[in-house]
């Protein structure tokens, strides 16, 4: 009976262990796109006077309009799926004769 208390605490361990291990690697994974997207969503001021960690005020989504427009993103865009379909015709037509 001994032994199998002290199997069961050793498994209990090894799991809150890998838990945590599981845990830690999912924060280091998603903390840089938390980040990102709460960065995008301030403004300038926000951005430099908040840290990094801190939530907005509200979302400011004129940042996304100005990359639109001034980064030229509907080129990008339309560049993008002129590629996935031609793409997308030459895979289907190279499974179907092969």
């Amino acid at each position: 009976m001994d032994r199998d208390q002290q199997l069961k605490r050793k498994k209990k361990i090894t799991g809150a262990a890998k838990t945590l291990i599981i845990l830690a690697i999912v924060m280091v994974d998603i903390y840089p796109l938390f980040w990102m997207i709460t960065a995008s969503l301030k403004t300038a001021s926000e951005f430099v006077t908040k840290p990094a960690y801190a939530l907005n005020d509200g979302f400011y989504l004129q940042n996304y309009i100005d990359a639109w427009n001034k980064g030229n993103m509907s080129v990008f865009f339309r560049n993008s799926l002129i590629n996935t379909c031609v793409s997308l015709v030459f895979i289907v037509m190279l499974y179907h004769f092969s």
